[in-house]
């Protein structure tokens, strides 16, 4: 099912943060941001758009998926939360 048949227009507004504090994360990691400080903020930016219930928000070695607290080798960050009734999943690469 497409997404914008499940979320309201005014939901299809916000979903787009989940990403964007993706993008922030990853290239803060980048400049050697800690990412424990980096996610809280972000679940308290996302909270503040509306998302009601953040599943995670993890940064995981890409060949074996093991939870990481700084991109030491290849990462990603992976995400699911909650939008108006809807859990929205995305993953990105950090570099």
């Amino acid at each position: 099912m497409h997404l914008h048949l499940l979320l309201s227009d005014r939901a299809r507004v916000k979903a787009p943060a989940l990403f964007e504090e993706m993008e922030i994360i990853a290239a803060s990691l980048t400049a050697g941001g800690p990412f424990s400080d980096l996610h809280t903020v972000a679940v308290k930016r996302l909270e503040a758009a509306g998302f009601t219930d953040i599943e995670y928000l993890d940064l995981r070695a890409a060949d074996d998926l093991t939870t990481l607290e700084a991109p030491t080798h290849p990462a990603r960050l992976f995400a699911a939360a909650w939008l108006a009734g809807v859990r929205l999943i995305d993953n990105i690469a950090v570099e």
